[in-house]
C-alpha cells in the first residue's frame, strides 16, 4: 500500500562539499522541519556541511522556515570593493520566518555586508515546543564583514506579537575583526542590536537574551 510523507518533516540525508558561485543567492531552504510560519515538526538534525560560496549578490544562506538545522564549515567570499558602495549581501539571512534550534559553527565569511542577520521569529507559541524559547547559535566562526552579527527586535507577519516566544541568542568563540578596505558610510560593528518600531508585529517585551563568550580571545 502507498505511504504518505510529510516531507517537511524529514531531515536532509546529506549536503556536504557544495560550492556556488557568482549567483545572486546561494542556498534557500524551505520548510525545512517547517510549515513556513507556525508549525515546526521533530525532526532529526539536517546538517549544510563544507559549502563554499563566492561572490554571491544577496543572500549566501536564506532560511525560509525550518527546524533543527545546522551549518558547519560554510565559508563565504565576497568583493571587497563591493563594501566602499554599501553593498555587499548577507551571508546567513532568515528574516521573519520560523526558525527553531539553528546553529552555525566553524564559519569563515569574508568581505560580505553583514554575516549574519538573527532571525526574529525563532519560534510560535503554537508549536510543538509552545513557550520554549527558541535557540539561535553562533560558534567558532570568524567574520571581516562590516557588520559580524545583526540582530532586530523579535517581530513578524505571521504569528508576531504575543505569539513570538522568547529568544535566546548564543555567540560562543567569534572572532571579528574589520575589513581592510573602505566601508564607505557604514561603521564596522562587531555586534549589532536593532529596535526598529516600523516592523510588523513587533513584540517590545518578551524576553530576548543574548549570550556572548570567547568573544576575540576574551572569555
Amino acid at each position: 500500500p502507498a505511504v504518505r510523507t510529510n516531507m517537511m518533516a524529514v531531515p536532509l540525508r546529506e549536503f556536504s562539499g557544495n560550492e556556488i558561485y557568482a549567483s545572486r543567492f546561494g542556498i534557500t531552504i524551505w520548510n525545512l522541519g517547517a510549515s513556513c510560519c507556525t508549525e515546526v515538526f521533530e525532526v532529526p538534525e539536517s546538517t549544510f556541511r563544507n559549502t563554499h560560496l563566492w561572490h554571491i549578490g544577496k543572500w549566501g544562506v536564506y532560511g525560509y522556515g525550518s527546524n533543527r538545522v545546522t551549518f558547519d564549515g560554510t565559508v563565504q567570499r565576497g568583493d571587497p570593493q563591493m563594501l566602499a558602495r554599501g553593498e555587499g549581501g548577507t551571508a546567513f539571512f532568515f528574516g521573519d520566518y520560523i526558525a527553531r534550534n539553528t546553529r552555525i559553527t566553524n564559519a569563515d565569511i569574508r568581505n560580505v555586508g553583514t554575516g549574519v542577520e538573527v532571525p526574529t521569529k525563532a519560534g510560535d507559541v503554537r508549536d510543538i515546543y509552545g513557550k520554549s524559547p527558541g535557540t539561535f547559535v553562533v560558534e567558532h566562526s570568524y567574520f571581516q564583514t562590516v557588520t559580524g552579527i545583526y540582530l532586530e527586535l523579535p517581530w513578524a507577519v505571521t504569528g508576531g506579537g504575543g505569539a513570538l516566544p522568547p529568544r535566546a541568542t548564543t555567540l560562543r568563540d567569534i572572532r571579528y575583526q574589520a575589513p581592510s578596505v573602505s566601508t564607505g558610510d557604514r561603521r564596522p560593528q562587531a555586534i549589532y542590536a536593532a529596535v526598529r518600531r516600523d516592523r510588523p508585529n513587533p513584540n517590545f517585551l518578551v524576553a530576548d537574551r543574548i549570550i556572548v563568550e570567547q568573544f576575540n580571545g576574551n572569555s
